[in-house]
Parts: structure tokens; C-alpha cells; sequence
């Protein structure tokens, strides 16, 4: 599930045109700057169309969140395993990000064709990349397609444009297909099956991978497991997840296991920003009140509520497989975080401009949202720290016996 070919065509692009070796190290690398500009790109998009009377600070303050919440630098840190997962996991969210930026300035009047058949290409790159990513991209497929359609009046003749997008993301299928069925003589077969003999055989328990008996056991460990604290820097340390059931009522298969992790309400506090928009979204829907508009205003505006709820159901789709999924990883939140820190961003910004006729109130939120802000920069990069102990132990070691 790690594994998609893209990367690797990448490298097999590069490599005849330059003199010195570039591998994952450098796609990592590579991925996560890209990935932050084109996060950067969506946020600037919101904020212009319906932000753009907030302070200034408030939108670089999330700029500065966007690049330092966890797990980027624990991703950019790590130097224990094969850099082949985060190739994966980063590759696959540039090519996500990017197809939906395409995706939504490909929807302002007239709708473009081209965009429409770039997004769809980025959005086949993207599930060439890390397999998982079929489901968030079928989600915004979906949604790109419902919003057109109300745009047309529910009229399939006028939506020809569609075609555009949904080539692309069917002929990436296919070659899929074809790259698994080269593989290992079948179309199905991502080579997940090939990954998993180890000591305890995984393969023997290849039914349980996926179950949701591990979803309870997976929201601890992904939101409220603790760190641990040492008086050598960088004092916050992360430790291996919670492999015993958190409750006496069901028992974990034998085959659970998880890497260092530590919840996201510690190392991003902001993210409890993204009930915002949800909260907004249903409170409107349980008053059968009409949500907003689903056009465009002057053919420039997008639709705010459009943007939370496909970014909602996105990141939904992925996390729901991560938290049925046997197996903790703290770079497997980079699968999700790109999705929530935006959304927690858009959140910010909501209850901000909800407050503006109360001035005390507006500016205690704006402490608020500053100190969480901060906390999630320190905690995320404190934690990512932790992860070369090692070397920290080597440089004390030295000290000791000069």
C-alpha cells in the first residue's frame, strides 16, 4: 500500500539528463517544498475570496503553520528507514493538493477544459503514488461533478467538460493495471501481499489487516497518546504507540503493532480549529436553512462551503482506512494533514470574522488561535526532534569524556 510507480518514473526521467545520483532523499525533499507552496497557493485562494477583511498577521500565522505542523518535519527528519514510504506518502499529497487547486480555479466561469484535464492527471498521479489516495480523489471527483452540474441545471449534455477530467483518472487506472498485472499477473495485486513476511508472517493474517476492530485502538493512539518527557534536549520525546487494547471489551489480533507516535491534540493543538466549519455546515443543515450559494459570485468567488465539505469528506475517506488499518505510524498522518490543517485554517479564520462586532471577544480568540498556533510550531518540531535521539545521545556522550 506504500509503493505506487510514479516515483520511481520520476527518477527514471531525471536520471539520463543529470550527472549525480537523485533518490528518495531528494523526492522527499522535493515533494514537501511543493506541496507547501501549492498549500500556500489554496490558502491565498480562500483568503482572497472570502477573507481578504482580516488582519494580515492572522493569514501569515497559517502560512507559517501550513510548512511546521507535524508530521512535514518529523517526515524530513526521519533517518531510520527507507526513504521509499515518505517518497510516497509526500508525493502522493503534492499531487492531491495540486489537482484540487487546479480543480477549483478550473470552476470559475467559463469552466476550463484544460485545468479541468490537468487536475485529473495530477489526481491520477496522485493515486500512482500512494494507492490509498483512490478514495479522496473519488471524492472530489464527485464533487467536482455535483457542482457542475448544479451549475447546469443537473443537464449531462452541458457537462461534456467532465470528460476531461474523468480520462485522465481512467487511463491512470488502466496503466495501473497493467504496472500490477507486469508485477505480479495481476491487475488487483498492488504487491502489498509481497511486503509483509517478517517475523511474525504477515501474510498468514492477511484478512486482518484491515478491521475495524483497530479503530478505537487507532484514535488513541492518533490523537491522545502521550509523550514523554526527559531533561536532555529536546525534552519532548515520542514513544512506540499503545499496542495493548485501551479497553478490556474486545481484544487487538496478535499482528497489531506501531511505530513512535504521539497524538495530534498534543503536537497540533490548531487542529481542534477544523470542528469550526463542520459545526457551521451542520448547524445550518439541522435548521433547514440554505447552506451557501453553490454558484460563483462575478465568476471569480468560490464557494466556501463547497471547499470545507469536499476537504472534509477527503480527509474522512483516507483517515477511515488509516484507523481500520493494523499497522501506527506517525507519517501516515501526512496522508490526512494536509486536508485538516487547512481545514483548521479555514476554521480559524470563520470564527475570527464571526467575532468581529465583539471586540474583546475577537481579540481574546485571536490569543487563542496565536497560542495554539505556536504550541503545535514547538510541539511539532520538538517531537520530530526526538526521533534522532541518537545522535543527541553521541553528541552527549562526547561531552562526557572530554
Amino acid at each position: 500500500m506504500y509503493w505506487g510507480p510514479v516515483p520511481a518514473l520520476i527518477l527514471l526521467l531525471i536520471h539520463p539528463i543529470i550527472y549525480w545520483r537523485v533518490g528518495d532523499l531528494q523526492l522527499v525533499f522535493s515533494f514537501v517544498v511543493g506541496l507547501y507552496i501549492v498549500e500556500c497557493l489554496l490558502a491565498l485562494v480562500i483568503w482572497e475570496s472570502f477573507f481578504s477583511d482580516l488582519p494580515k498577521y492572522i493569514l501569515c500565522l497559517s502560512i507559517l503553520l501550513l510548512g511546521l505542523a507535524s508530521p512535514v518535519n518529523f517526515i524530513l527528519n526521519s533517518y531510520k528507514g527507507a526513504r521509499i514510504y515518505e517518497a510516497s506518502i509526500t508525493g502522493g499529497q503534492f499531487f492531491l493538493m495540486s489537482g484540487f487547486v487546479l480543480a477549483l480555479t478550473a470552476l470559475k466561469q467559463p469552466v476550463s477544459r484544460w485545468r479541468l484535464a490537468f487536475a485529473g492527471t495530477l489526481w491520477a498521479l496522485a493515486i500512482g503514488t500512494r494507492f490509498i489516495l483512490a478514495l479522496p480523489v473519488g471524492l472530489m471527483v464527485l464533487m467536482v461533478t455535483s457542482w457542475m452540474l448544479w451549475l447546469n441545471h443537473w443537464s449531462l449534455k452541458k457537462n461534456s467538460k467532465l470528460i476531461f477530467l474523468s480520462l485522465p483518472i481512467a487511463f491512470g487506472f488502466v496503466c495501473l493495471g497493467w504496472y500490477n498485472w507486469a508485477r505480479f499477473g495481476s491487475i488487483t495485486e498492488s504487491g502489498l501481499f509481497y511486503q509483509l513476511p517478517g517475523a511474525i508472517n504477515l501474510q498468514k493474517h492477511y484478512s486482518e489487516l484491515i478491521n475495524p476492530i483497530y479503530i478505537l485502538q487507532n484514535l488513541y493512539n492518533y490523537f491522545l497518546y502521550p509523550f514523554s518527557v526527559r531533561f536532555q534536549f529536546p525534552y519532548i520525546y515520542a514513544e512506540y504507540g499503545n499496542t495493548k487494547a485501551i479497553f478490556s471489551s474486545y481484544h487487538l489480533p496478535v499482528i497489531y503493532s506501531a511505530q513512535a507516535i504521539t497524538g495530534l491534540l498534543y503536537t497540533v493543538p490548531f487542529i481542534v480549529f477544523s470542528l469550526i466549519p463542520v459545526e457551521r455546515f451542520f448547524n445550518s443543515f439541522i435548521r433547514k436553512k440554505t447552506v451557501t450559494d453553490l454558484s460563483l459570485n462575478s465568476g471569480e468567488q468560490i464557494n466556501l462551503n463547497w471547499v470545507t465539505l469536499t476537504l472534509s469528506g477527503a480527509c474522512l475517506a483516507v483517515f477511515g482506512f488509516l484507523l481500520s488499518f493494523f499497522w501506527i505510524a506517525m507519517r501516515y498522518l501526512e496522508d490526512v494533514m494536509p486536508l485538516l490543517i487547512m481545514l483548521s485554517i479555514i476554521g480559524f479564520w470563520q470564527g475570527f470574522q464571526a467575532l468581529s462586532q465583539k471586540p474583546i471577544g475577537k481579540r481574546l480568540y485571536a490569543v487563542l488561535g496565536v497560542i495554539l498556533a505556536n504550541a503545535s510550531i514547538l510541539m511539532s518540531t520538538l517531537v520530530a526532534l526526538s526521533v534522532n535521539n541518537a545522535r543527541f545521545e553521541i553528541i552527549h556522550l562526547f561531552s562526557f569524556t572530554r
